[in-house]
């Protein structure tokens, strides 16, 4: 009943403060969005929904998504069905919990496994991604609590515009590589339950992605956030069903230096928890060829590796004896990748440090300082550009457009903090998975933009990582 009556209020507002015509747009329209990534959370509702037996379900973010094999977890625990229940950390945990807390029943077991990332230990919530995933499932909204009503409400009109838009092109927001609802289908095209898109191996450079390290000290937890868990624990206890909390893995290389440890983690949770603790979280720090994009997200190798570590813990947690028989894959070789061509036009205007997978720019030449408009070189002196110092570009207040080469893998948070005349970024690479970025790439930036090429637009728009920047990116 109260979901009903949350679906309710939420198109009852919107009706009285929208005009009728993006009503329409939003709610009777064609699905424009369930070929992206998001549309795989109503999939997940619906096994959820459909599961006929005891339940264990793992919810969290997307190192679920990235790291469990539910399917062969599934043949340790014979009386369970396994349910993956985490997509994307810019929905939100809570926004996960509140989603699965109706299904949650008599003999269900409850796994909380928030990735060890503040936004995702947190009370945060992103409606702009939630229009996204409901899309495909209107009846994700009746799920919602009451008080993330009103920032539905207020994003209805930017998913509407982008929704029309999609419309008015006759094409439906676009998805690439691992970042689709294709990812979890098997080759009959089914819904296979867990992430069947080929991660051969590690893509970050260096191995590691470091606009994302990872801590362990406690005051990462935002407020509010333990009392909430508890409180979820003590609604699931009452309907019968059984809670613990588990770590995500990390990457070993990713690790901050600001001297926490993963037991000064677990002794904050054991203390504040009303619930228990799977195992030992140092376990879950991995070496780093078992990831793939970012610190938290396995490969297709690494899977293997998280999913008989919780395997392992839940078993000790429901006292089942059986051992547990999931075989390890060797771990995978990270190959030489081959340099790419670009405009070296401007490789004078640059200094550079030889590292071992190529070039690192490391600062500005007198020419290059004078410059209003640069090119980041692919290639200099036969060697490939495949990065930039994060503090290359910060204060420059000359510079006003700049094109990244077509080496380079990463940007760096903050890189362009003080650039007060840059106005044009601009990104070759056709997919978005060819270059990572963080949440504070044009912090100190404020007037500029990104440019993407025409044709991988919508993709970028709808990236997992890339799709925080989504009000900023054009086409170039």
């Amino acid at each position: 009943m109260k979901r009903i009556i949350i679906t309710i209020s939420i198109v009852l507002v919107i009706l009285l403060v929208a005009p009728l015509t993006l009503t329409v747009i939003g709610f009777a329209t064609p699905s424009q969005f369930d070929e992206t990534y998001y549309g795989e959370l109503g999939y997940m509702l619906d096994r959820l929904e459909s599961a006929e037996r005891k339940k264990i379900v793992i919810i969290g973010n997307s190192a679920n998504a990235f790291g469990l094999r539910t399917d062969v977890m599934s043949k340790e625990f014979p009386d369970y069905d396994v349910i993956n229940f985490g997509l994307y950390g810019a929905i939100g945990t809570k926004a996960m919990l509140d989603i699965a807390k109706p299904s949650i029943s008599r003999g269900d077991v409850v796994i909380l496994a928030p990735e060890q990332i503040s936004q995702s230990l947190s009370l945060y919530f992103s409606p702009k991604e939630m229009w996204m995933a409901a899309d495909g499932d209107f009846g994700l909204l009746g799920r919602l609590s009451a008080d993330d009503v009103p920032g539905m409400v207020g994003n209805f009109p930017n998913y509407v515009a982008e929704k029309f838009d999609c419309l008015l092109r006759g094409e439906k927001a676009s998805a690439d590589g691992v970042y689709a609802q294709s990812s979890f289908l098997t080759e009959d095209g089914s819904d296979a339950g867990y992430m069947t898109y080929e991660r051969a191996y590690n893509v970050m450079p260096g191995g590691y992605d470091a606009n994302g390290l990872i801590s362990y000290d406690p005051s990462i937890v935002g407020d509010g956030f333990i009392d909430y868990v508890n409180s979820y624990y003590e609604d699931v206890w009452a309907k019968g069903a059984q809670m613990f909390w588990a770590f995500s893995p990390v990457n070993s290389l990713a690790l901050s230096d600001d001297g926490y440890t993963p037991d000064d983690f677990y002794d904050y949770l054991s203390d504040n928890l009303k619930f228990c603790v799977l195992g030992d979280p140092n376990r879950y720090v991995l070496d780093y060829e078992w990831f793939y994009d970012n610190n938290v997200h396995m490969n297709s190798a690494g899977m293997f590796v998280h999913t008989s570590l919780l395997t392992d813990d839940v078993k000790t947690a429901l006292a089942i004896a059986t051992p547990t028989e999931i075989e390890l894959p060797e771990k995978p070789e990270i190959p030489a990748r081959a340099p790419e061509t670009g405009d070296n036009s401007d490789a004078d205007c640059f200094t550079y440090a030889e590292r071992e997978n190529g070039l690192t720019i490391t600062g500005l030449t007198e020419k290059g300082s004078s410059r209003v408009s640069l090119v980041i070189p692919s290639i200099y002196d036969g060697k490939p550009v495949v990065s930039f110092a994060a503090n290359v570009f910060a204060g420059n207040k000359t510079l006003s457009a700049l094109t990244v080469g077509n080496n380079v893998r990463m940007l760096y948070d903050r890189a362009f903090e003080g650039c007060t005349r840059l106005t044009r970024l601009v990104i070759p690479q056709s997919s978005p998975n060819e270059i990572g970025v963080g949440t504070a790439l044009l912090s100190g930036a404020d007037n500029c933009r990104v440019y993407v090429p025409r044709a991988s637009l919508d993709i970028y728009r709808t990236h997992y990582n890339w799709g925080m920047y989504r009000d900023k990116i054009s086409a170039y």
